[in-house]
């Protein structure tokens, strides 16, 4: 019995990036993300206007995010920028629940190039 082992498709690896693991097509996702501006477009401001749409406590809401509500909070009153992946996902329910409302939600943020 012969048994035949599959080989692991890889991604080309980058050189002269600061990540020497990046791709290309990291490198275009973290591009996208940077343009959009997503970890400077979610201050208070923004999360409390979601929080008063919503109905939700901070609290509430960190827990529909999977996260401590106490840290949640204290991480909206920093001046520190949230992590990239909360504001993903606060980006998600945004657009979800207040495109019908609010002019500035983002549609689709994982459409990374400009193509059709």
């Amino acid at each position: 019995m012969t048994t035949t082992t599959k080989k692991k498709i890889q991604s080309p690896k980058l050189k002269g990036t600061k990540n020497p693991e990046a791709t290309s097509a990291s490198l275009i996702i973290d591009a996208h993300y940077a343009k959009l501006g997503l970890r400077k477009l979610w201050d208070a401001q923004r999360v409390n206007r979601l929080c008063s749409f919503l109905r939700m406590t901070h609290e509430e809401l960190a827990s529909l995010l999977h996260l401590k509500g106490s840290l949640f909070r204290m991480q909206c009153q920093s001046m520190k920028p949230l992590s990239g992946p909360v504001c993903l996902l606060l980006t998600i329910l945004e657009h979800r629940y207040m495109s019908e409302y609010a002019p500035d939600t983002i549609p689709n943020i994982f459409k990374f190039t400009d193509n059709d």
